[in-house]
């Protein structure tokens, strides 16, 4: 059994390669063991066995110093460690690394009986590993930096995706999947940022689906067995599902959130696709009426129409006349009381608030005997007229001036 520490008594006999020491003394290795050993007052660092048959071996042998001539002053680490950097949950490896005594002499020694802190699986809070060495009844620390970091091990497909199956020209579909990142602290996480190979159009040499996910400068993959078959050919499709959106103002883009377009082969299946384009794709125009959905497949294209509304502006009307309609000349129109409402190409109405129509004119003078109310919306103006009547101020003679 080899170990290290220091003989518990002192005669200033030193030990050297190969000699046989005769008096037996108990000593405590760094771990806390009692062991019995062939040793002739040695103090200092060295290995040191005993075989069944009572020879002494002496390992890892450092030329002692008398006791008594030199006390431990320091240490320190001269030589780092080779690996200095860790992922959570690695043990500290000391390879490399060269500790050296100090003493009060100015002397130095290679030293090997040390104990390292901590003593344990590594966590992102380590910054150094604490070095601590002994020596008759001295002891002395030194640290060393290291850098920890939770680091991706790999990845898993813990839920496989809906769907494994295609067809040829098929892509493939990721709905369903559940991908569980670990990480070298113990600890996992499900993950949606991850990307997958390939995203073209399958073919039937394809046969699994690479899923790949980057974190801590890690990229962990995993794989997905597919299945793809023959394609069948395309003999139509469906908007089986509208989109959400269907009525739309004059300048809007039309929208394919909800909609679910279904292509229909000469096999008698059918699936869902995503794969197809529409037109127009410009801004809606009032005479906008439906929306064609186009999907190829193979070569062969099929099409469907969605049915759209334009919701634009028909006409305004004076629902409630103002409170005032008389009014004296260079008076301002009133618009308190008055109800304008606009109504619809779907037929729906709406109130207009003050501040959304004009009146003109504003200032009145005799002879006028309309305000005009205008309102504009998505380029298109309506008009709606109110009557009033204008008058001269009226003169008071009765405060009439005389002049003899």
């Amino acid at each position: 059994m080899a170990y290290y520490g220091s003989a518990s008594t002192l005669n200033n006999t030193i030990i050297t390669n190969g000699e046989k020491p005769t008096n037996i003394i108990t000593f405590t290795d760094p771990f806390g063991d009692k062991t019995q050993g062939f040793i002739k007052s040695l103090e200092g660092n060295f290995g040191h066995s005993v075989n069944s048959a009572g020879a002494e071996i002496i390992q890892n042998y450092v030329p002692p110093v008398v006791v008594g001539s030199r006390t431990l002053v320091s240490i320190a680490v001269t030589t780092p460690p080779t690996k200095t950097s860790y992922a959570s949950g690695d043990e500290f490896d000391p390879t490399g690394m060269i500790v050296t005594a100090k003493y009060d002499d100015n002397s130095t020694n290679v030293i090997n009986a040390y104990f390292i802190e901590p003593n344990r699986p590594l966590k992102e809070s380590d910054t150094e590993i604490t070095i601590t060495y002994t020596e008759l009844g001295i002891t002395k620390t030194a640290t060393t930096p290291i850098s920890v970091v939770n680091l991706l091990r790999f990845i898993a497909i813990t839920t496989p995706p809906d769907q494994t199956d295609y067809y040829e020209d098929d892509v493939f579909n990721p709905q369903g999947m559940v991908v569980t990142a670990y990480y070298s602290d113990g600890s996992s996480k499900v993950v949606t940022n991850y990307t997958y190979s390939p995203t073209s159009a399958l073919t039937k040499n394809d046969t699994t689906i690479t899923v790949s996910y980057t974190d801590t400068g890690v990229t962990a993959k995993a794989y997905v067995d597919i299945v793809v078959g023959d394609a069948p050919n395309l003999t139509s499709i469906a908007i089986t599902t509208p989109p959400t959106k269907t009525v739309y103002k004059i300048g809007e883009y039309f929208n394919t959130t909800g909609m679910v377009v279904t292509a229909y082969f000469d096999n008698d299946t059918s699936k869902a696709v995503s794969g197809y384009t529409y037109s127009p794709t410009s801004a809606l125009t009032q005479d906008s009426t439906t929306i064609t959905v186009s999907y190829t497949r193979r070569g062969i294209t099929k099409t469907a129409t969605q049915a759209i509304t334009m919701k634009y502006l028909t006409k305004i009307e004076i629902t409630t006349p103002p409170t005032y309609t008389a009014y004296y000349e260079d008076n301002n129109f009133n618009k308190a009381g008055m109800v304008v409402t606009a109504t619809y190409s779907t037929g729906e109405t709406r109130n207009l608030n003050e501040a959304e129509y004009t009146v003109s004119p504003t200032t009145l003078k005799v002879g006028d005997t309309q305000v005009t109310i205008s309102y504009t919306e998505t380029g298109i103006t309506k008009t709606a007229t109110q009557a009033i009547t204008v008058t001269y101020y009226p003169y008071d003679f009765t405060k009439s001036i005389v002049i003899s």
